[in-house]
């Protein structure tokens, strides 16, 4: 999933909207570590936006048994959020991991248009959890209910 840098602005604009409209709408589907009850809010503070239908977020409102400030992906075009890493510093320390063992690689339709994004690979890409086998719990769980 390549988080676009720009994106940041559109995140900001959309989290406003979103404090202005209490999203109240419900997940269809959220790990056990995120609250359910909302998709979007002021507690869940955007750090990268998938290209309009989804939002690496840091949440300020985890369930129970989540932690204060782990890094989440709501795909609020799906109504899905999934729990990514307990905190920004072990994000990093993962992408680090990752990019060391060539989990990673240029975009090369990208580079034709002169820019640089990273392309993950298929297991590690959350914009890509529909169709990951690290996420097919999730597809598994919206057909059940």
């Amino acid at each position: 999933m390549a988080f676009h840098s720009w994106g940041l602005t559109k995140s900001l604009k959309l989290k406003k909207k979103t404090k202005a409209s209490n999203n109240i709408e419900p997940l269809r589907y959220a790990d056990p570590e995120i609250k359910r009850n909302y998709t979007l809010s002021p507690k869940r503070i955007p750090i990268g936006d998938g290209s309009g239908t989804s939002l690496l977020c840091v949440d300020l409102d985890p369930s129970d048994i989540g932690s204060y400030g782990q890094v989440i992906l709501v795909d609020y075009e799906m109504g899905v959020a999934l729990k990514l890493n307990p905190s920004v510093e072990e994000l990093v320390k993962q992408f680090a991991s990752d990019l060391t063992n060539d989990k990673y690689s240029l975009q090369e339709d990208a580079l034709a248009d002169g820019v640089h994004w990273l392309k993950p690979i298929r297991e590690i890409d959350p914009g890509n959890w529909y169709n990951s086998p690290r996420w097919r719990y999730v597809n598994a769980d919206l057909k059940n209910s």
